[in-house]
């Protein structure tokens, strides 16, 4: 049964005002710490819906094309006719795969029971998304903070160790041409806007450690990323360790996600990286929103794939993010 085949009896409305809405907002984690005038803002695109059980929210092969959040009753995951996770309010559901632009959703979303919820359709959504950098801010943190849950909070999971190319170490400082190569190359988002990736070139700062040094611990704040340009750092803590060298970021997404460092960083060899301070890339962010898009896009999709696994872990199993 798709939404609109049947209908359910009519009943009041539960959340008719935006404060009603907002306040429903401000109790989802997915939401937690994000302004209340940015809430307000979202809220005012929301459509309240009730649907019966059996409705599918998102269908398996078709576009992801709306968000949903939870309100009463509980909706399935199912992938391959087999349901894989529960979903239970406050929790948005598929709000993940409109930020992922999926075109063909990997499972559906079917209702378990009558439910109530609040929806928009991703065009509702990214209008309101480039209002105001809050949400989209907000995106990024949640999104990063899924994929580190996922990688026991390091660079990657332990399983997937990078390849680890040498290049030598610069004869030279860095000038801004040299660290703008190393941006548009390296990192993952800069090709898509030269412009952006210019101005975080130019607040890149170089720095040199030596063998055995301490880049840091447990527990510092995540102020800023490493590009390293050569070497290798080990990162460790106890879920693992993984070595990464040239052309590899390190702590980009624990300064996303607002989270302390979860790993312990060492200069295995001598090594070179371009330091970048949070506070920068977050202002360029502001200012470029389809880079910020992107870049949450690309996030998105990582986490789509680890919430329709066939087995989720019990990390994801805990996620707060609705598929």
């Amino acid at each position: 049964m798709n939404i609109g085949d049947d209908a359910v009896p009519p009943s009041p409305l539960h959340l008719v005002s935006v404060r009603d809405r907002v306040t429903y907002l401000r109790a989802l984690a997915d939401f937690d710490g994000v302004p209340i005038r940015s809430l307000a803002t979202l809220a005012q695109v929301l459509e309240e819906e009730r649907l019966p059980k059996g409705a599918v929210l998102v269908e398996a092969g078709q576009p992801i094309a709306h968000a949903y959040f939870l309100v009463e009753g509980r909706v399935g995951l199912y992938r391959d006719g087999r349901l894989i996770r529960e979903i239970v309010p406050p929790h948005t559901v598929s709000l993940v795969g409109v930020l992922a632009q999926i075109d063909v959703a990997p499972g559906s979303i079917v209702a378990q029971e009558d439910c109530l919820v609040l929806s928009a359709s991703a065009r509702q959504l990214k209008h309101v998304w480039e209002r105001g950098f809050d949400l989209l801010r907000n995106s990024m943190r949640m999104m990063t903070r899924e994929i580190l849950n996922a990688r026991g909070s390091l660079p990657v999971h332990p399983a997937n160790q990078p390849e680890i190319v040498h290049v030598d170490p610069p004869s030279r400082p860095l000038d801004f041409v040299d660290r703008l190569k190393w941006s548009i190359e390296y990192l993952p988002f800069a090709i898509a806007d030269v412009d952006a990736a210019g101005e975080l070139a130019r607040r890149q700062v170089e720095r040199h450690y030596r063998a055995g040094d301490r880049i840091w611990n447990i527990g510092d704040d995540s102020r800023f990323s490493a590009l390293l340009i050569s070497g290798v750092i080990r990162c460790s803590n106890d879920n693992g360790t993984v070595r990464v060298g040239p052309g590899y970021s390190i702590g980009y997404f624990d300064a996303l996600a607002e989270r302390p460092r979860g790993y312990v960083t060492e200069a295995e060899t001598d090594v070179v990286v371009l330091i970048l301070d949070y506070a920068t890339s977050s202002e360029v962010f502001a200012d470029h929103f389809e880079l910020a898009m992107r870049i949450v896009t690309s996030q998105a999709r990582v986490v789509v794939g680890q919430l329709w696994a066939d087995a989720p872990s019990e990390s994801s199993a805990r996620s707060s993010t609705g598929a």
